[in-house]
């Protein structure tokens, strides 16, 4: 960071990865990536067939063959999801594409066995345990899916492109979700030669990464997958790239407020040199405020509100993307034109080499930190192994586009960047059964819950300025974590000042010493920063190479000793708390204003914004007094993780940031703060011409540090934080309303809110309505918490709580929270005790507590207006409306 790096610099800065290949005989594919740091490890299994490989009036069956996957079989009965939470999966899902079909999730090692089990059992078994009826629930939830998408804003235009841009024959010609038609096509006999012909182990990768050997990891997929049968050979396309030969223009309409501009250009499959110099080229193009197309379009001419180039890949073919928002009432034709201009003159003149550069530096910082974790990893090379590159490819390719020169990235652009192009403008609506052998009778592995480690022994020291320390020894050595908490939330705000912590905040994190940022000089050192604002602290992040700890702490002591509230930085900053408050969504407006009364500390806008009017009344004097009463180092407290001696560190502190003397004024106590209030409440956003509506529901429980925690920990998994849920599967699997429930949680001092959100069709809303009511009043009556049930939830979390953390930031993050809510350092080991000891009858007085009828926190959005005295009937709750300005909400 202190010097220029150039481009071939960059590709030597670029981490191997090192990896295993074995291939068993009955061709499945393992791969493996050792990383002893790593608490889990990922398992992602690939196999080759997509939309790509469905046949005419099929499409689809690619897709709804994933959501079969996850049905159950004889030895797993039920839901695979369910089975694989209770192992202490995470991350768990499965995804179609034109090429590929993947399922993933990440697993403790005790759970590695259980999870490859499962995985072999529905590759070599599924099929033969499916029935008509899992087929019928499914066919129902895909086209809900596809149905909720193509109802939302634009959802229609991806399929548009591609069968416009690709010819009809072609493989890509059709959208991954399908047609309604042909799903509705799709027989039992379809779904098991489909299950027959390409769920085999010769068509799969598995690759697991993270805490297992290659040993290890060869031979329990030997013994779980080894004995399933490969299939019959087949024939299959590698490469199919068309060309148009002249312009096509395509003319669309949608529920969208400006006209949308789409180009697009059919370009080489995904690997190849020109596919990757494509995708520098749509950076260099459009990613930065002077890029070519953003100067054209947004700077010299006010014509779009937004501006994207990017690369659709595939493995037969890709195409190349340009996408632009339009201001209102602009001329599609118009924009076209300064955007074909600008093409053209990148085309035809030298590439800037800082925007290239800036390409290849975002493509590198990407890489490293998807290569960082190990289900993206695993993820990553499993689909390029089935790529022609093979798993190699996925670090070839990012050294090829480091390394590449300006004239290759140009040279492509030239070749595929013509004539043959589509257009689309987008303007807003004005008005046979397979055979198998029967599943052997298994019995499924056992699941391994590792012990909680123990809490790290924190060293404790005041220095001279009475600035508390906290030292950790760090995991990694050579680099330190930092974060300073200091005791000035947004609960410390005058009434009359709301969002004054926010914003004396951000003037501290973006604190200037001889005219140059914290941001800017950290950075200068090889480190980062960042800024979390809660409602009873702040929490100033840092990471940084230890060497260079002395000089970043004494410029952070330089930084705070300065008062940072001129004139020109609060109104700069006051600014741009004014734009965040403009794109706040409904939730964070509605949110607060439904959970606490008036002059309540946390009554504002996501908790710990200001108002339009509050903003406008904040002065310099105002923020001044604040940072001199809070911002002293008696009120404050050092968290660090670092391998060096803690009398070292001590000593450096103390001939740097101690220099930071406490002010005159004293700080203040921390307030008590009151509960949320557990009323219910419900808000309506009246949308007449939405064709999707959006539900989200809350629940108050109590905060972080009570009795009640273990209760409050199964609670949301029980409720809707898994696929497997009580409402996610409901919504989902049996009224088959929507696609997915959404776990939805904040914490905050006194209180917890968990809940969850879904969207469903217009005319489902009510219906939704009702099927959410139905499962908490069975949760209260005929079907309460069972005591297997219960079994299940603890063992979930169970597995994530004694998961280890996985890095330094990870591991300070964690006891940041403990100290910033005040809780003990064993708090984990305590938590886990009491989740292990939990019975029904302690969690159903808390359950029947958060989810009677008449409570919760209801925010519905979509066309609501006709249907509100329904929807209060059946939360038992007054409607109340959204208001046109949203800050009436706090008036």
């Amino acid at each position: 960071m202190n010097d220029v790096t150039t481009a071939p610099n960059l590709a030597a800065t670029l981490p191997e990865i090192p990896f295993q290949r074995v291939i068993l005989d009955n061709g499945l594919t393992l791969l493996v990536h050792e990383s002893a740091d790593s608490p889990t490890v990922a398992v992602h299994l690939a196999y080759g067939a997509g939309a790509k490989d469905e046949p005419a009036g099929r499409f689809g069956l690619a897709h709804l063959m994933e959501h079969l996957m996850f049905s159950g079989s004889a030895t797993l009965p039920g839901s695979y999801i369910s089975h694989l939470e209770r192992a202490g999966a995470e991350g768990l899902n499965g995804v179609t594409s034109a090429d590929i079909t993947q399922f993933f999730q990440s697993v403790p090692p005790g759970s590695l066995d259980y999870t490859l089990f499962a995985e072999a059992d529905r590759m070599g078994w599924l099929a033969g345990g499916l029935s008509p009826q899992a087929l019928e629930v499914q066919r129902d939830v895909v086209t809900r899916e596809m149905e909720e998408n193509e109802l939302q804003p634009l959802g229609a235009v991806q399929g548009a492109i591609l069968r416009h841009l690709f010819p009809a024959e072609h493989p890509y010609a059709h959208k991954v979700a399908g047609e309604r038609a042909d799903l509705q096509q799709v027989s039992f006999a379809d779904v098991q030669a489909w299950s027959q012909r390409f769920y085999r182990p010769d068509n799969a990768v598995i690759t697991l990464a993270g805490a297992v050997t290659t040993d290890a990891a060869r031979e329990k997929v030997q013994r779980w997958f080894g004995d399933i049968a490969p299939g019959a050979a087949r024939e299959t396309v590698q490469r199919w790239l068309p060309a148009l030969a002249h312009e096509k223009r395509l003319r669309l309409e949608d529920h969208i407020d400006n006209r949308l501009l789409r180009i697009c250009w059919t370009m080489p499959p995904f690997g190849e040199e020109d596919a990757t110099a494509l995708e520098l080229f749509a950076g260099v193009l459009a990613d930065t405020a002077w890029s070519p197309l953003v100067v054209r379009l947004m700077v010299d001419n006010q014509l779009a509100t937004e501006i994207s180039a990017f690369v659709e890949s595939g493995m037969l073919a890709s195409y190349f993307n340009l996408r632009i928002e339009l201001q209102p009432g602009v001329s599609a034709d118009e924009v076209e034109r300064h955007a074909l201009a600008a093409l053209d003159e990148m085309r035809t003149t030298p590439l800037n080499p800082d925007l290239l550069q800036h390409s290849q530096q975002l493509l590198l910082e990407t890489s490293r930190s998807e290569w960082a974790d190990p289900l993206t990893l695993a993820a990553a090379l499993g689909r390029h192994e089935h790529s022609p590159q093979r798993a190699e490819g996925l670090r070839q390719r990012v050294v090829q586009a480091l390394t590449m020169p300006a004239e290759t990235v140009v040279a492509a652009a030239q070749r595929w960047l013509h004539q043959g192009r589509l257009v689309v403008t987008v303007d807003p609506i004005t008005t046979v059964a397979a055979r198998r052998d029967p599943a052997p009778a298994l019995t499924p592995p056992p699941i391994t819950v590792a012990p909680l480690s123990p809490a790290p022994v924190a060293e404790r020291r005041i220095l001279s300025n009475g600035l508390k320390i906290v030292v950790v020894p760090a995991m990694q050595p050579g680099l330190l974590s930092a974060s300073l908490i200091v005791n000035a939330g947004s609960q410390f705000d005058p009434p009359e000042y709301s969002g004054l912590a926010q914003l004396v905040a951000g003037l501290v994190a973006g604190g200037e010493n001889d005219g140059v940022t914290l941001e800017q000089w950290l950075w200068s050192q090889d480190a980062g920063i960042a800024l979390d604002v809660g409602a009873a602290s702040i929490a100033l992040r840092m990471q940084m190479p230890e060497p260079n700890a002395a000089q970043v702490f004494h410029h952070l002591s330089k930084v705070l000793r300065r008062d940072p509230t001129s004139p020109e930085s609060v109104e700069a900053h006051r600014e741009h708390y004014r734009q965040v408050l403009n794109n706040l969504d409904s939730t964070a407006w509605a949110l607060p204003a439904l959970s606490f009364p008036p002059q309540h500390p946390l009554k504002r806008p996501a908790f710990i914004q200001g108002t339009p009017d509050s903003l406008a009344q904040l002065t310099p004097e105002a923020a001044s007094a604040f940072y001199q009463r809070h911002y002293q180092p008696h009120n404050a407290t050092l968290l660090l993780r670092s391998s060096l001696p803690v009398e070292q560190l001590i000593a450096l502190l103390e001939n740097s940031l101690a220099q930071w003397r406490p002010g005159a004024v004293p700080a203040p106590e921390k307030p008590a703060i009151p509960p949320a209030d557990s009323a219910g409440a419900l808000l309506l956003i009246d949308n007449p011409a939405a064709a999707v509506s959006t539900l989200k529901a809350w629940f108050v429980l109590p905060g972080s540090g009570s009795p009640y925690d273990a209760a409050v920990q199964l609670i949301h998994p029980l409720l809707a934080a898994s696929f497997a849920s009580r409402i996610n599967f409901a919504l989902r699997e049996v009224d088959r309303l929507t696609y997915n429930v959404t776990p939805l949680m904040q914490s905050l001092p006194g209180s917890r809110l968990l809940g969850f959100e879904l969207s469903v069709a217009a005319e489902s809303t009510l219906a939704a309505v009702r099927a959410i009511r139905r499962e908490c009043d069975a949760l209260l009556g005929d079907c309460p918490l069972t005591a297997q049930e219960l079994a299940g939830l603890i063992q979930i979390e169970q597995l994530r709580l004694s998961r280890p953390v996985g890095n330094d930031f990870e591991a300070l993050c964690q006891q940041e929270s403990l100290l910033r809510e005040g809780l003990p350092e064993d708090y984990r080991q305590r938590l886990l005790d009491d989740i292990t000891g939990l019975s029904v009858d302690r969690i159903d007085p808390l359950l029947r507590q958060a989810i009677a009828p008449g409570g919760g926190k209801w925010l519905i959005t979509g066309a609501v207006s006709a249907i509100a005295d329904e929807l209060s009937a059946i939360l038992s709750l007054p409607a109340g409306h959204f208001p046109p300005q949203p800050e009436e909400l706090y008036k």
